[in-house]
């Protein structure tokens, strides 16, 4: 009689286990999207050569936002070994690849799965103070550039304004004045504030100054569209630091305060999305498509109990 208690017992203490365990997954990876979610994947296709014994690579991972989660990874590494870690300046997630032999050739690949949906709430960040040292990083301008920022600046400023108004008034400068250029010499802040011409980075790049000029931190991000395409080269947009978070400023697009639902940002800082050390710069392709809904992908909040049933 007792060991039939225990049976019983051991029974009904699986199958609560098992249920638990079903209405985890359901809620966390279900089968179904829910109205207005979408699945996309993105793509890396890395490859290096030669590659010697040691060499790394750090590859940047997207950030989540308000409406973009990241469902998982998926890396192809053969002749690497890898490690995600987080850094602590940007809260950057990398994978950091290590060569485990000397090659002619080598590949990495990585996807990168995400779920855009209008429904996901995220808690707003409190307000924080920027440490010294990320402050400073978030200012430094060379010598000769501070100086003809400066002097652009005050050209600006035609008359006193409040000190918040200031990145809107570079931003409209920036958005609005300055004129198309396909050069790369026009990449350059510098280059920009002296011709007047300006590529998608330069705009990026001299709305970067001309606050950094004015002594309010901003920093570059790296990152895409979600949209399907082949081949994808990155957008840049700027984010400042104003009462305490960081605010995100796009002087290419228009956009100022807030950006798009399909910003997926990638990389902050000056560096590119995957960085080599000691080595030549790899060949990178990126991609993005978009997902159908597949038993064990997306996720949603109307799942039911009775979705505890099917056990696909």
């Amino acid at each position: 009689m007792n060991k039939n208690k225990v049976v019983v017992g051991l029974g009904l203490v699986c199958l609560l286990l098992s249920a638990a365990l079903m209405l985890g997954r359901q809620r966390i990876r279900p089968d179904r999207l829910a109205p207005g979610q979408t699945l996309w994947r993105l793509s890396y296709q890395i490859v290096t050569s030669p590659l010697s014994r040691g060499q790394r690579l750090e590859i940047a991972l997207p950030y989540e936002t308000e409406k973009i989660k990241i469902l998982g990874k998926a890396l192809y590494h053969p002749d690497f070994v890898a490690d995600t870690i987080r850094t602590k300046e940007m809260g950057q997630r990398e994978l950091h690849c290590i060569s485990r032999k000397n090659s002619a050739r080598a590949v990495i690949s990585c996807q990168i799965d995400l779920l855009t949906t209008p429904r996901r709430k995220r808690k707003r960040k409190a307000v924080t103070s920027l440490s010294a040292d990320k402050r400073e990083n978030c200012l430094i301008l060379e010598a000769s550039l501070r100086i003809l920022a400066k002097q652009y600046l005050k050209k600006l400023k035609k008359e006193a304004i409040e000190r918040p108004q200031i990145p809107h008034l570079i931003f409209d400068h920036c958005y609005n004045k300055l004129r198309d250029s396909a050069s790369e010499l026009d990449d350059m802040a510098q280059r920009v504030l002296a011709s007047g011409n300006a590529t998608p980075q330069g705009r990026t790049s001299t709305f970067i100054a001309l606050c950094r000029a004015a002594n309010i931190p901003a920093r570059q991000v790296r990152g895409f569209f979600l949209a399907a395409a082949n081949n994808v080269t990155p957008i840049f947009w700027a984010e400042i630091r104003q009462q305490g978070r960081w605010v995100p400023f796009d002087p290419v697009r228009g956009h100022s305060l807030s950006l798009p639902l399909n910003y997926l940002p990638i990389k902050r800082g000056q560096s590119p999305i995957v960085t080599v050390k000691s080595g030549l710069e790899p060949s990178v392709n990126f991609s993005i498509s978009r997902l159908r809904a597949t038993p064990g992908t997306g996720f949603s909040n109307d799942s039911t109990w009775f979705d505890l049933l099917d056990l696909t």
